[in-house]
């Protein structure tokens, strides 16, 4: 069972548009030929977007293990030809986790010395 199911969805969606955008501005511009290259993201689409209502649940529900294997996962699964690009979302990736474990320490500290 992935407890994390609705959030890979919507992260693998995200990734998909992103290379399909790449792909698509390869000859650095953008044309009505270039609409194959959604068709991936597209027919993710649905799902995404339904998974969007629990999404937050899940991550809130999700242990730090469960989180940093879900930015292993899409990491992995996020490759561009600009290494640039990639290494900067891999890396929003991996601050967006290290904020949520910060202010989750915060909340708790603050919370226990009340």
């Amino acid at each position: 069972m992935d407890d994390l199911k609705d959030l890979r969805e919507i992260a693998y969606f995200g990734i998909a548009f992103a290379q399909a955008g790449e792909k698509s501005l390869a000859d650095k511009k953008f044309s009505l030929g270039d609409a194959a290259n959604f068709w991936e993201p597209i027919s993710m689409l649905g799902e995404a977007v339904d998974g969007g209502k629990d999404a937050y649940t899940q991550w809130i529900g999700a242990t730090d293990d469960q989180k940093a294997r879900l930015i292993d996962d899409c990491k992995e699964k996020f490759d561009l030809e600009n290494d640039g690009i990639e290494e900067f979302f891999e890396s929003c990736m991996d601050s967006t986790l290290s904020l949520v474990k910060t202010f989750q320490l915060g909340k708790k500290a603050f919370t226990s010395a009340e």
